[in-house]
């Protein structure tokens, strides 16, 4: 079984006295300010931090009040504050985390004391991957993050990874130039200096947020399509890894240990577009039975016959109405939530607590248009099934067969403003009850005994922070599964992929010999590319453009061998990307699980593709001193809980969440 690699990392000095030949560590602790201090001063310290000296790079450390900075050897700051306690701290003091936070931040200033603007710190290590005018006057900066960052699921740290998005600030006011009150608040970049500035004000020209549009600003995580560059590469966030990579070796050479962590699964399952397929049959052939009620509350009169025709398309009976038909499905279409000043007038807000049993799923008019559209509806068919099964306490479909003793518990977010870290929240459950299921919120006692059950590491994960995990928990006997998302991803093969695009980026630049071409037609003259490159050689003098012989795709064994011959001698065109033996994107597909951790993901459907919008999150289930059991992986083989995917967590946990989500928001 081949590894998966991962972006869980560790990162320690391997040469310190050589590091601290090289650098220093200041302390700049507030300590000593009240909270009035605190308030109207902190907003201003890390950009007086970064302008009173060579700063290669600063970090908080909140615990101990105060910013650990870090400077060339035999440099100093100055700061003219008597508030202030600065003093030199020897590198092997600081504490790990911070001393690796502060290398990595400063690679750009190591690198290039003349502050280019590709990279540059501004909490984290940003690599700049495009700029563009948005509605024709604003600079919008898209940015890949990378940063190290502690899971406290999995209990190590991991290399995030992150698309970011810097947009000025004016883009944000409205008509009279006043900032939104999130917006106000936020952190402010001055990115020309390349120095974080987090003073609310005026100051600060860029905020971390994307544009107001619906279109979210991307960065793929992998794009190999085409004839990839190494321009085009270093366009992705497995090229911003590599770049990273590059980097942190030039900046620190053999003084600095970093790798990625592999996890060797005991099996790794394909999944086929076949099963898929065969899932949706039996889904659609289920949804036949039970007519469909359209109500058209947007601005678009045309919606309703969109959507109307493309369930006729599947088969599935449906009708118009004004109204919400309380016992049967309904889908309502609705303008963008955004459009309505309040949820008192959201037409599906209304339908909500107007028809609280009701079977109700929204749609927006202009996902109804033709490109997608089939995969739209699709879901939305998905949703009604799943809602149906909620109210009617049965799961409709052939499902996994789940324990008839375990408790499914998920909490709900509460919608309550300043929620605090700590603040309970409501909890939900459910379990089977024979061929019945039961939906209940979770009585205190049995929170209680969960509580007492669980050791402080998991009550945290249990019953603190915004987002807290899943569990499956038997109150007879004390024992539990936890099912977490530890934020960690699978990556693919970032090495091999790489030197790959190195190769084929120097093969195009560099042309191929037509002395070589020529003695692969001689060495091969069976061969039905023989008469296509023998034109080539005959046009050419010395070389053949790279563009021409890339045009022979790598699909056939005739072509693969031809290709391979290339870059056996040096002039790489096509590389086995998607080769399942060869493994370089086996992470990206299927299920893999690691027993012993209780690690596994839930990737993509069919075989590797060649550009992948997102990477695959590493989940973990958490058994204590138990093993996870086979029922716990095989419930995860249903393809509608996540649309024609891999599903993370046990199915049951999706219709518990729309049971328990329903229950808060008519409590709200």
């Amino acid at each position: 079984m081949k590894p998966v690699l991962t972006n869980f990392m560790t990162m320690t000095p391997s040469d310190l006295p050589a590091l601290a030949d090289r650098f220093s560590v200041a302390s700049i602790s507030y300590r000593g300010w009240s909270q009035k201090d605190k308030e109207s001063r902190f907003p201003h310290l890390a950009t007086r931090i970064y302008k009173s000296g060579p700063v290669l790079a600063l970090i908080k450390e909140g615990k101990e009040s105060r910013f650990l900075v870090l400077l060339p050897k035999s440099e100093t700051i100055s700061l003219h504050d008597h508030t202030l306690s600065v003093k030199t701290e020897p590198l092997e003091q600081i504490p790990q985390w911070a001393l690796r936070g502060l290398l990595i931040r400063a690679i750009p200033r190591v690198l290039d004391p003349d502050n280019k603007p590709t990279r540059f710190d501004a909490d984290g290590l940003y690599y700049v991957i495009r700029q563009k005018k948005f509605a024709a006057k604003w600079n919008v900066i898209t940015t890949v993050r990378i940063d190290p960052t502690w899971s406290r699921i999995a209990k190590r740290w991991r290399l995030d990874i992150q698309t970011t998005t810097f947009t000025p600030l004016k883009m944000h006011e409205n008509e009279q130039g006043q900032l939104p009150p999130k917006i106000a608040k936020l952190p402010r970049y001055e990115l020309d200096s390349l120095g974080q500035e987090v003073r609310k004000g005026t100051s600060g020209e860029y905020v971390k947020r994307a544009p107001a549009t619906k279109r979210k600003n991307r960065v793929s995580a992998i794009d190999l399509q085409g004839q990839p560059t190494l321009e085009s590469y270093y366009q992705t966030r497995l090229g911003v890894l590599s770049m990273f990579l590059d980097d942190l070796k030039r900046a620190y050479g053999s003084t600095i240990d970093f790798s990625q962590e592999s996890i060797y699964p005991d099996i790794h399952q394909r999944v086929k577009h076949q099963q898929v397929s065969d899932a949706y049959k039996k889904l659609n052939d289920q949804m036949r039975q039970h007519p469909i009620w359209v109500t058209n509350s947007s601005n678009d009169p045309e919606a309703g016959v969109r959507l109307t025709a493309e369930l006729d398309r599947l088969g599935i009976q449906s009708e118009f109405t004004n109204e919400i038909e309380e016992n049967g499905l309904n889908i309502l279409i609705v303008n963008a939530k955004d459009s309505y000043e309040s949820k008192d007038v959201d037409p599906y807000q209304i339908a909500r607590r107007q028809y609280p049993d009701a079977v109700i799923q929204s749609c927006y008019p202009e996902r109804l248009h033709e490109e997608g559209k089939y995969h739209v509806v699709q879901v939305l068919i998905k949703e009604l099934l799943i809602k149906m099964e909620v109210r009617e306490r049965r799961l409709l479909l052939d499902y996994p067969e789940l324990p008839a003793d375990a408790w499914f518990i998920t909490s709900i977010r509460p919608s309550t403003k300043n929620l605090q870290p700590k603040a309970p929240w409501p909890m939900f459950y459910a379990r089977r009850d024979h061929d019945r299921l039961v939906f209940e919120s979770l009585p205190d006692a049995v929170r209680d005994e969960l509580w007492m059950d669980l050791d402080e590491s998991r009550q945290k994960q249990v019953f603190e922070g915004y987002d807290r995990a899943d569990l499956i928990y038997w109150p007879d006997t004390g024992k539990f599964i936890i099912a977490a998302d530890t934020e960690a991803v699978c990556l693919p093969n970032e090495g091999q992929i790489h030197t790959w695009v190195k190769e084929m980026d120097a093969a195009l630049t560099s042309g191929i010999p037509a002395q070589l071409i020529a003695q692969y037609c001689a060495d091969n003259p069976d061969s039905t590319l023989v008469p296509k490159l023998m034109a080539f050689v005959s046009n050419a003098r010395e070389t053949i453009s790279a563009r021409k012989l890339s045009d022979i795709d790598y699909k056939s064994l005739e072509k693969r061998h031809f290709h391979d011959f290339l870059a056996d001698h040096g002039y790489r065109l096509k590389a086995p990307f998607a080769s399942w033996e060869l493994g370089v994107f086996q992470a990206s597909t299927g299920t893999w699980i690691n027993r012993e951790s209780g690690m596994y993901t839930a990737g993509a459907v069919g075989s590797p593709a060649r550009k992948q919008d997102n990477f695959n999150h590493v989940y973990i289930a958490d058994a204590g001193n138990d093993t996870v059991p086979e029922w716990f992986w095989n419930s995860l083989d249903v393809w509608h809980v996540r649309h024609k995917g891999i599903t993370a967590f046990p199915f049951i946990f999706k219709h518990l969440r729309e049971h328990g989500e329903r229950k808060v928001q008519l409590m709200s």
